[in-house]
């Protein structure tokens, strides 16, 4: 339903919201989502394969949500 809400935690341990209801671009590390899906492969080890991720910060905000 195109409804995603997305948050990263920042190295100050503060929570960063992605104001769309799209995956943001850069985080699809196994392919393209399309905007509507996380495309990505997971190893044995729990590590996310060719994991980099590739954002602009100042496209998200800061939030006091807990989520």
């Amino acid at each position: 339903c195109d409804a995603g809400k997305y948050w990263l935690q920042g190295t100050n341990g503060d929570l960063l919201e992605y104001p769309g209801h799209y995956v943001p671009k850069g985080f699809c590390p196994g392919g393209d989502g399309f905007g509507d899906y996380i495309i990505m492969n997971i190893g044995a080890d729990g590590v996310i394969e060719n994991w980099k991720a590739d954002f602009n910060e100042d496209e998200w905000s800061d939030t006091d949500d807990e989520k």
